[in-house]
């Protein structure tokens, strides 16, 4: 018993963190802070789909916040189009 958890332990925690770090090292700044600001509300989420947990307002409007946050971010990130000025012929 002791040495399957020693087993699921590694492969569980070792594993996923190697993977995790290793991808994170490849990927922009500002994709790896969107991944770890979606990281709560997917558990509370998850917890609400599958284990029947549930949500109390407050936990409802604190993921609302952060998925509003992220999509202001990613909106104030992307580059300006530039304008072109119309103008009409004589």
């Amino acid at each position: 018993n002791v040495l399957g958890l020693a087993w699921l332990g590694l492969i569980g925690a070792g594993l996923t963190y190697f993977l995790w770090f290793r991808g994170i090292s490849r990927l922009e700044p500002t994709v790896v802070s969107l991944l770890g600001f979606l990281s709560p509300g997917t558990a509370v989420l998850l917890g609400w789909l599958f284990l029947d947990q549930t949500l109390s307002a407050l936990q409802i409007i604190g993921v609302l916040l952060v998925i509003g946050s992220i999509w202001l971010g990613q909106r104030s990130n992307r580059t300006p189009r530039a304008r072109i000025a119309c103008r009409k012929s004589p």
